[in-house]
């Protein structure tokens, strides 16, 4: 669920730095929308392949590897310079939303199983506090750090996520497999 959390501050961000990237990148409104429809784009391209990705391969796997993609976006729109660098960099962040919520509820079923919807509201709830983090403490950051800092920091918590997806999630092999 931290995964998830981490995608929606992906996700909402932009909404806490758009005056400070429109201005650097110089990018107009429409620009700005196009920047915006990335990772949403991603979203729609990846969800599908994602659902059959995660019914043939590790769930756990799957969470590094695409909580590694959203890494690198993230950390590649704190270095963008361009409209097309920034693009990007926030579609393989969006490619990463594509797998998380389907992972967690992957995970919460196949330790779960049919009693999983409390672990999965949990989830949700966990995970939309990632928006919420993405509105004011974002934007405050990036007010006192400056947007391009955000971001870094924000690309330090991803890898931080990362290395506790790697060493605690687990996924129920003998009843992911035996359905």
């Amino acid at each position: 669920c931290l995964f998830f959390s981490y995608e929606l501050v992906q996700l909402h961000m932009l909404n806490a730095i758009s005056s400070m990237v429109m201005k650097d990148l110089q990018l107009s409104a429409t620009d700005f929308s196009a920047l915006c429809s990335t990772y949403l784009l991603a979203d729609v391209i990846f969800l599908i392949p994602a659902g059959m990705i995660l019914d043939r391969v590790s769930i756990k796997k799957v969470i590094l590897v695409a909580l590694g993609l959203c890494i690198i976006g993230t950390f590649g729109f704190a270095l963008s310079q361009t409209l097309w660098q920034a693009c990007l960099s926030h579609f393989l962040s969006g490619i990463g939303y594509a797998f998380c919520f389907l992972s967690c509820m992957c995970l919460a079923k196949s330790w779960f199983g049919h009693k999983s919807s409390f672990i999965m509201s949990v989830m949700i709830t966990i995970g939309l506090l990632g928006g919420v983090l993405a509105q004011v403490p974002f934007t405050l950051l990036a007010q006192n750090f400056g947007w391009e800092k955000t971001l870094f920091f924000d690309g330090i918590v991803g890898c931080i996520i990362w290395v506790l997806n790697f060493f605690f999630v687990e996924e129920n092999k003998e009843a992911r497999f035996s359905s």
